[in-house]
């Protein structure tokens, strides 16, 4: 016994079945909101949620720096050098790897394309690169050379330093609130 189905039939269960797979594939990709509703996502909003994913990971990138350099700074107590040459070799490869990234990251954020709606948060972003990179910069320097006059620079660089990316991280946090 043969049992024939008609080839319109076959032609009609395939088309839907290929509909709903596109349908269930949509729906599993698609961006969302808070909510979960779908995004369209048009060129320019894509730019903008690209650039902010980039600003979040700039943010958690400056905020493991700052705790690396919050361990090369001095003791309130004793600004005095290291205590033996060895410790002195190795707190200066520390800030000098410090100062490497806090560069490259400046470069990076310098160099990012930077859609026209986000120019403000761009420009928070690079200020807090650069305060970064300042006080990266003074730590080196106060490392191999400490005294009390550079640690009150320093304090006053982290202290900049710690505004600008606290700024940072309220604007973004501010900026995923508003969505």
């Amino acid at each position: 016994m043969e049992i024939e189905f008609p080839r319109r039939l076959l032609v009609i269960v395939a088309s839907a079945l290929a509909v709903l797979a596109l349908i269930l594939v949509g729906l599993a990709v698609s961006p969302r909101d808070a909510d979960g509703h779908p995004l369209l996502l048009s060129p320019q909003r894509r730019a903008i949620l690209h650039y902010l994913k980039w600003c979040g990971d700039w943010t958690d990138r400056l905020a493991d720096l700052e705790g690396r350099l919050d361990g090369l700074m001095p003791a309130r107590a004793n600004p005095q050098p290291a205590p033996s040459p060895g410790d002195l070799y190795r707190r200066a490869q520390q800030a000098e790897e410090a100062l490497r990234t806090a560069t490259a990251l400046q470069l990076e954020a310098e160099r990012a394309a930077v859609p026209p709606p986000m120019v403000g948060v761009h420009n928070l972003v690079t200020a807090a690169a650069q305060a970064h990179t300042a006080w990266a910069e003074a730590v080196v320097a106060y490392v191999g050379a400490p005294s009390p006059e550079g640690a009150t620079a320093l304090t006053d660089l982290r202290q900049a330093a710690v505004d600008a990316l606290t700024r940072l991280q309220e604007v973004l946090n501010d900026d995923g609130n508003a969505d």
